[in-house]
């Protein structure tokens, strides 16, 4: 059974792409589910969520830069 039938979200799935801001747009303009839009985090990657009709959440990233663990909270 899928998320919507289950009442929650039931696993979360993390892709790369090349560039996350073209893919944004291409997503937005089909029409997508979208949860927010491409951000930073702190751990070097730029991403954004997005929900499937099935209710599967989507993260959508590409690593912009190398972060040591020890900054990612600053």
């Amino acid at each position: 059974r899928d998320p919507k039938q289950l009442g929650g979200v039931t696993v979360l799935i993390h892709v790369y792409v090349d560039d996350v801001d073209a893919h944004y747009a291409r997503s937005k303009e089909a029409g997508a589910q979208l949860e927010g839009e491409p951000e930073d985090r702190p751990y070097g990657d730029r991403m954004y969520r997005a929900t499937d009709p099935e209710g599967h959440s989507w993260f959508i990233a590409q690593h912009v830069r190398d972060v040591p663990v020890e900054e990612w909270s600053s």
